[in-house]
């Protein structure tokens, strides 16, 4: 589980990217609230485009 401001999950990503060698992540966010988890994809939406 990844958990912290979106700068921290960037720097979490990016070593999961790295160690395994992988081009491709699946993500789930296990919020219950709708509005929350929606805001929760939309934060990975930010940082998505800057993982290598």
């Amino acid at each position: 589980m990844l958990v912290g401001s979106p700068d921290t999950v960037r720097g979490l990503l990016q070593a999961v990217l790295d160690e395994t060698g992988t081009t491709e992540l699946m993500l789930t966010t296990p919020v219950y609230g709708h509005a929350a988890r929606r805001r929760s994809y939309e934060l990975v939406g930010t940082i998505a485009p800057l993982l290598q």
